[in-house]
Protein backbone atom coordinates (compact mmCIF):
# COMPACT_ATOMS: atom_id res chain seq x y z
CA UNK A 1 0.00 0.00 0.00
CA UNK A 2 1.34 3.16 -0.89
CA UNK A 3 2.19 6.05 1.59
CA UNK A 4 -0.08 8.38 0.29
CA UNK A 5 -3.02 6.32 0.32
CA UNK A 6 -2.38 5.65 4.29
CA UNK A 7 -2.39 8.94 4.17
CA UNK A 8 -5.60 9.58 2.86
CA UNK A 9 -7.01 6.62 4.69
CA UNK A 10 -5.88 7.88 7.79
CA UNK A 11 -7.75 11.39 7.02
CA UNK A 12 -10.30 9.36 6.67
CA UNK A 13 -10.41 7.89 9.57
CA UNK A 14 -10.01 10.40 11.25
CA UNK A 15 -12.62 12.89 9.74
CA UNK A 16 -15.33 9.17 10.56
CA UNK A 17 -14.45 9.37 14.17
CA UNK A 18 -14.50 13.17 14.56
CA UNK A 19 -18.35 13.44 12.85
CA UNK A 20 -19.46 10.09 15.09
CA UNK A 21 -18.28 11.70 17.75
CA UNK A 22 -20.14 15.38 16.85
CA UNK A 23 -23.44 13.34 15.78
CA UNK A 24 -22.61 11.58 19.67
CA UNK A 25 -23.01 14.82 21.27
CA UNK A 26 -25.29 16.48 19.66
CA UNK A 27 -28.21 13.62 19.34
CA UNK A 28 -29.75 14.77 22.19
CA UNK A 29 -29.65 18.25 21.20
CA UNK A 30 -32.90 20.34 22.45
CA UNK A 31 -35.20 20.28 18.97
CA UNK A 32 -38.88 20.44 19.34
CA UNK A 33 -38.83 19.67 15.38
CA UNK A 34 -37.80 22.98 13.89
CA UNK A 35 -37.29 22.57 10.43
CA UNK A 36 -34.45 25.68 10.49
CA UNK A 37 -32.25 23.42 13.37
CA UNK A 38 -28.55 23.52 11.95
CA UNK A 39 -27.83 20.67 14.12
CA UNK A 40 -30.08 18.26 12.23
CA UNK A 41 -29.02 19.63 9.09
CA UNK A 42 -25.04 19.32 10.25
CA UNK A 43 -26.51 16.01 11.03
CA UNK A 44 -28.61 15.38 8.27
CA UNK A 45 -25.16 16.02 5.91
CA UNK A 46 -23.39 14.06 8.24
CA UNK A 47 -25.18 10.73 7.26
CA UNK A 48 -25.13 11.34 3.47
CA UNK A 49 -21.32 12.03 4.06
CA UNK A 50 -20.92 8.80 5.20
CA UNK A 51 -22.90 7.30 2.24
CA UNK A 52 -21.25 8.81 -0.42
CA UNK A 53 -17.73 8.77 0.44
CA UNK A 54 -16.90 6.59 3.28
CA UNK A 55 -18.45 3.17 2.19
CA UNK A 56 -17.36 3.49 -1.42
CA UNK A 57 -13.65 4.40 0.28
CA UNK A 58 -13.36 1.50 2.64
CA UNK A 59 -14.97 -0.42 -0.60
CA UNK A 60 -12.18 0.86 -2.28
CA UNK A 61 -9.75 -0.20 0.19
CA UNK A 62 -10.99 -3.76 0.74
CA UNK A 63 -11.16 -3.79 -2.86
CA UNK A 64 -6.65 -2.55 -3.27
CA UNK A 65 -6.11 -4.66 -0.09
CA UNK A 66 -7.22 -7.90 -2.33
CA UNK A 67 -5.69 -7.28 -5.42
CA UNK A 68 -2.48 -6.69 -3.16
CA UNK A 69 -2.32 -10.61 -1.62
CA UNK A 70 -3.28 -11.60 -5.34
CA UNK A 71 -0.13 -10.08 -6.84
CA UNK A 72 2.08 -11.23 -3.97
CA UNK A 73 0.79 -14.92 -4.69
CA UNK A 74 1.48 -14.19 -8.37
CA UNK A 75 5.11 -13.23 -7.66
CA UNK A 76 5.25 -16.48 -4.95
CA UNK A 77 4.49 -18.37 -7.75
CA UNK A 78 6.37 -17.19 -10.66
CA UNK A 79 9.34 -17.47 -7.63
CA UNK A 80 8.81 -21.02 -7.38
CA UNK A 81 8.43 -21.83 -11.27
CA UNK A 82 11.85 -23.08 -11.57
CA UNK A 83 13.09 -25.75 -14.01
CA UNK A 84 13.78 -28.16 -11.39
CA UNK A 85 10.17 -27.56 -9.87
CA UNK A 86 8.57 -27.93 -13.51
CA UNK A 87 10.98 -31.13 -13.78
CA UNK A 88 12.20 -30.05 -17.07
CA UNK A 89 15.02 -32.39 -18.28
CA UNK A 90 18.44 -30.27 -19.80
CA UNK A 91 20.10 -33.17 -20.95
CA UNK A 92 20.09 -34.69 -24.59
Amino acid sequence: MSKSFRVILFILIICLILSFAYAAIESVHDCHGDRDCPICKVLAVLSLLFGAVVLPALFCAVLGREQESQAIAERAHADSATLVAMKVKLSD
